[in-house]
């Protein structure tokens, strides 16, 4: 009787491996599957704990008539998936595929669960080692990918040093992401190994950061051409982006290109609730902050400046625009929200495509028509106090935050005569005479 091992690879010669006792053949009615299709085993729609247990019976039975290679593939890959690998009552089925993998030569099985070595890779974990050492000994028979990876690779197959060396190869490059694909790394964001090379990436490049070369690098990393951002480790990489700008400024054309990219990448942290931004350090956080406050204010006034045709409007829009970003630049200014009328709205966002902003940044709609249907406004936290401006010689106002009706930053949509007809009445002035020193005394 031949072993599963023999028919998996019919007519090679084989090392000398101890054959498996009692153990019957399996015999695959599956057909040749096409090396062009690199994993069976992911691309089976069958429940993974349903083939997983089909195998296992038929492992515990001896009994492997008509079973297919493709549920062997598909129980393969579940086997070492995160829910299924430090099952004790699977461990014998895990050893059995380590002494089948080291000698088989059937590439659908190689292709299969080197695939799955890449995405169950934990470094220190047994099945770690243990299938780098299977797939080590399948080496002389791989062929397409598994071989065109391990050539270009022979590092990965060295689970106790994988990480570091393939972290050093990435920092070594210019354009990581593109070596990895060419070195045969199909899918450099995937779980597993790609998960703890990133962190160890991102861990070589911080000290480095604060040099435009080495974050762009970082972020073409993040978010290759054509490709969606990297979503696992985001935030410890927008940590390190962030870490050197805590002391100090960046050059405002910096400061400028890396808010909207991170912000084209993962959003608006003042809207988008959750991963990444709840994981990112409180502090580097609190600097994004800072910066979107200040993109949020020179949209506004950049905006609304192009629509003012009479003198004074000008001179009374400069004045506010000078105002609160020297506030801003003080640091008075914890955080700042706009609420763009239909026509300030159409303007912001023609500049933000003429900046190269995606769709990533966020503001607010002002919802109140009639004679206030072209105000747009500027909502402000100072200290305990809630600061509302407008355009269009809306009056300043200003709540205190435990003001029942003081305006909540971050809305979709405000009325701008809902918030002046506040009552208990707000603080108001109009732009007229020292408001500035009013504001600042209320505040």
């Amino acid at each position: 009787m031949t072993r599963m091992s023999e028919l998996l690879g019919v007519g090679l010669p084989r090392p000398p491996v101890p054959p498996l006792p009692g153990l019957y053949p399996l015999r695959s009615e599956a057909g040749r599957i096409e090396e062009r299709w690199p994993d069976p085993g992911q691309r089976n729609d069958r429940d993974p704990e349903a083939c997983v247990q089909q195998i296992k019976r038929r492992y515990e039975n001896r009994d492997w008539a008509g079973c297919q290679l493709s549920l062997v593939c598909a129980a393969g890959r579940a086997l070492f998936d995160p829910e299924r690998r430090e099952r004790a009552d699977l461990a014998a089925l895990q050893a059995f595929y380590f002494k089948e993998i080291a000698v088989t030569d059937r590439a659908p099985l190689l292709h299969t669960m080197t695939a799955a070595y890449l995405d169950s890779f934990e470094p220190g974990a047994p099945h770690t080692r243990q299938l780098a050492s299977a797939l080590s000994a399948a080496r002389p028979r791989m062929r397409s990918w598994p071989k065109t990876l391990f050539t270009g690779l022979p590092e990965l197959l060295k689970p106790e040093t994988a990480v570091e060396s393939l972290a050093r190869r990435m920092v070594e490059n210019p354009a990581p992401y593109d070596m990895l694909v060419r070195l045969g790394i199909r899918a450099p964001h995937a779980p597993g190994l790609m998960d703890h090379v990133h962190l160890c990436f991102v861990t070589r490049l911080a000290p480095a950061v604060d040099r435009q070369a080495t974050a762009d690098t970082l972020l073409d990393w993040l978010r290759p051409h054509g490709k969606p951002a990297r979503r696992s480790g985001a935030a410890e990489a927008i940590t390190a982006l962030l870490h050197p700008w805590c002391q100090r400024n960046p050059a405002p054309d910096r400061q400028s290109t890396l808010t909207r990219r991170l912000v084209d990448m993962y959003g608006d942290p003042r809207t988008s609730r959750g991963d990444p931004w709840d994981r990112v350090a409180r502090t580097e956080r609190d600097v994004f902050l800072r910066w979107l406050t200040g993109e949020t204010l020179h949209l506004l006034f950049d905006a609304i400046t192009g629509s003012l045709t009479e003198p004074d409007e000008q001179r009374m829009w400069t004045a506010r625009r000078e105002f609160y970003l020297g506030l801003h630049r003080q640091r008075r200014i914890d955080a700042a929200w706009v609420a763009f009328a239909p026509d300030g709205e159409r303007r912001a966002r023609r500049i933000l495509q003429a900046s190269g902003h995606g769709t990533g940044m966020q503001f607010g709609t002002q919802t109140a028509r009639g004679s206030r249907g072209h105000t747009s406004l500027l909502i402000a936290r100072i200290g305990t106090k809630t600061v509302v401006d407008g355009s269009h010689n809306y009056k300043v106002h200003v709540f205190a935050n435990s003001h029942p009706a003081a305006p909540r930053l971050f809305e979709a949509r405000y009325d701008c005569e809902e918030i002046r007809l506040s009552r208990p009445a707000p603080r108001s002035k109009a732009h007229l005479g020292d408001w500035q020193n009013w504001v600042l005394m209320h505040v």
